[in-house]
């Protein structure tokens, strides 16, 4: 298993520093439709090589951006997956991280199907992997939270293993932790009655070792822990990219995932820590993670 952490992908100056940090992969990221531009995707890309000239194209991957970048309506999005894929697959990277990016209020979600804008998403990113002739680069699709970060911003097609299910075999799964525990923090507001169950559009009674269903299936991962809920009750609302041991769970929570996500790995697996800081350019909290985790495993 690889440790990994993130760094934005049009500011290169966040590329850590694999010597200070003591990790074996990086994770380039976008987040906004404006990354998608000609001139900041040519920048990106560039940046994304640089990253591959330090670490290698098997440790290096890229997370499309997700905010205002809705592929399954907009040809100009979806045009950019597609030569994201290209682009990855003919530089070698290890893979490619996309959400389902269709980010509602639950008043458009109610008026939507669900199941059906699920399996238009996972005709989209057939067509892309099927686009082309086969590589050992991966396109994977990550679960997500069912209550977004600001509480009125849902994508709640893929936050269980369930919901995988009509995804093509040939598109992986990036299981993100920070998102599947929120989720059962959640399930838990319900269940303790602190949150009405029609505020989660997308409810269904699973554990914390729901991603064991998906076995193989999961290609790639994304840890860390979450701090608050967005419900009445918490006034300081919701942060994820937080550490084990200031997260709302208890460490030992994290500590067990992180331990069974080894036993499902292999050697190239990477999982890459999402942690917040105060300064990008000085992870401080970054390198606690990565100390965290080797800790941790240490005592396998």
């Amino acid at each position: 298993m690889k440790l990994s952490l993130s760094f934005l992908a049009s500011d290169l100056k966040q590329l850590p520093d694999k010597n200070i940090y003591g990790i074996d992969a990086v994770e380039a990221i976008s987040f906004v439709r404006s990354d998608l531009d000609k001139q900041n995707w040519d920048k990106i890309w560039r940046n994304v090589k640089k990253a591959v000239d330090i670490y290698g194209p098997y440790n290096v991957t890229y997370h499309f951006p997700m905010n205002g970048s809705e592929y399954v309506d907009d040809k100009f999005v979806y045009s950019r997956l597609q030569e994201t894929f290209k682009r990855a697959s003919d530089i070698g990277l290890d893979g490619v991280v996309v959400h389902s990016n269709k980010i509602l209020s639950s008043n458009e979600w109610i008026k939507l199907n669900m199941d059906e804008q699920r399996d238009r998403v996972c005709e989209k990113l057939s067509d892309v992997v099927n686009g082309q002739d086969p590589t050992r680069t991966w396109l994977g699709l990550e679960n997500m939270p069912v209550i977004g970060n600001e509480g009125n911003d849902l994508d709640p097609m893929f936050c269980y293993s369930k919901d995988f299910s009509n995804l093509d075999e040939k598109v992986k799964v990036v299981w993100d932790v920070c998102h599947s525990t929120s989720t059962l923090g959640y399930l838990e507001a319900v269940k303790q009655g602190l949150l009405p169950k029609a505020a989660i559009l997308n409810y269904q009674d699973v554990d914390l070792y729901d991603f064991q269903r998906l076995g193989e299936r999961i290609a790639h991962w994304h840890f860390a822990a979450y701090k608050g809920l967005n419900i009445p009750q918490e006034e300081l609302g919701y942060f994820d990219g937080m550490l084990p041991m200031n997260g709302s769970m208890p460490e030992t929570v994290y500590t067990n995932i992180l331990l069974q996500i080894n036993k499902l790995s292999n050697s190239e697996t990477i999982v890459n820590f999402e942690i917040q800081e105060n300064d990008y350019y000085v992870r401080e909290n970054g390198l606690k993670m990565i100390n965290w985790a080797e800790a941790t495993l240490s005592n396998i």
